[in-house]
């Protein structure tokens, strides 16, 4: 859960960021809609932090990370890219 709580860090910050680029180039839809995806994002770190509590998910990340492709589960391999 750590390890989500950093992942929506990151996402907020940068909603943030797009939200102040999109008004400083006046396109104001684009910028309250990066807003609230960073407001929501702010939200899902409070709510990752509170379910991770004193949970260390930070060696079960190690473990997917250690298997003998050194790649997530998910991760697409060559062989599975989509054709052009």
């Amino acid at each position: 859960m750590s390890y989500a709580a950093k992942v929506e860090e990151d996402a907020a910050t940068h909603y943030d960021q797009l939200a102040k680029h999109m008004k400083a180039c006046g396109d104001d839809e684009l910028a309250n809609l990066f807003q609230q995806l960073a407001d929501s994002a702010k939200l899902h770190v409070g709510e990752a932090k509170a379910r991770a509590g004193s949970l260390d998910d930070s060696k079960s990340f190690r473990l997917i990370m250690s298997g003998p492709s050194k790649s997530p589960p998910n991760a697409a391999r060559p062989s599975q890219a989509m054709p052009p």
